[in-house]
């Protein structure tokens, strides 16, 4: 598990997840770094709505 905290929109931090680099990193890294390989990955982004709306 990894936590990471932001201030930003959701949209700007998750974007990186989406692009070819992390793409080809994730495909590098497969069953031997990554348990269960690429299905083994998933971004679940909690956002504070009070604070975007400010």
């Amino acid at each position: 598990m990894f936590v990471s905290g932001f201030s930003v929109d959701p949209a700007t931090y998750t974007a990186v997840f989406s692009s070819e680099r992390y793409s080809t990193i994730v495909q590098q890294a497969g069953d031997r770094y990554i348990t269960g390989g690429t299905n083994g990955l998933y971004t679940k982004t909690y956002a504070d709505t009070a604070k975007l709306a400010a």
